[in-house]
């Protein structure tokens, strides 16, 4: 697969928009919508990915005991819950926030941040990203916003192959 960027862009891009739960403790899965499709030769080289939360909605929604937020991004989803989980083959990134970060002094704290650089660069194709929220034992509903570097990237047939086949794969899985 290929380390670098080749073709279509030059200079990194961001994603950047506001996951959320609808009701408290459900989930919710958000996709990337792009004018890209399955049969187009076109690669995401995935640098980064931040969770961005506003930290008085975060204490909030951590105030019960036990509560924990899970945050995912993946390859593929099929109506299940199994990104709960990141032993989930589709998984790209996977965050679990719990009642840990209430004494961490976010009181005064605008936002709080987690920042996930990959250690080389991720491929995904564009027409099948999606993220993942959860609350589990939440007081408030799960939310955050996601910023994502990525560069789009032309593929050869058989690195195009190579990142077809890994999208079958996470839809067997």
């Amino acid at each position: 697969m290929p380390t670098k960027a080749t073709g279509i862009d030059q200079y990194l891009n961001y994603f950047y928009e506001g996951i959320y739960e609808s009701v408290v403790n459900t989930g919710k899965v958000f996709t990337l919508e792009t004018a890209i499709s399955k049969k187009d030769k076109i690669g995401m080289l995935l640098y980064q990915i931040d969770y961005i939360f506003n930290a008085a909605q975060l204490l909030a929604s951590l105030s019960a005991a036990n509560a924990n937020i899970i945050l995912a991004m993946s390859h593929f989803y099929n109506g299940s819950v199994a990104y709960t989980s990141p032993a989930y083959s589709g998984i790209i990134d996977y965050q679990e926030i719990g009642v840990v970060a209430t004494m961490v002094g976010l009181t005064g704290i605008l936002n709080y941040k987690i920042s996930q650089q990959f250690p080389a660069p991720v491929i995904a194709h564009p027409a099948s990203l999606y993220f993942h929220i959860k609350g589990l034992n939440c007081a408030a509903i799960a939310q955050c916003k996601i910023r994502l570097g990525y560069l789009y990237i032309d593929l050869s047939d058989q690195e195009y192959q190579e990142m077809l086949q890994n999208y079958i794969l996470q839809n067997v899985v």
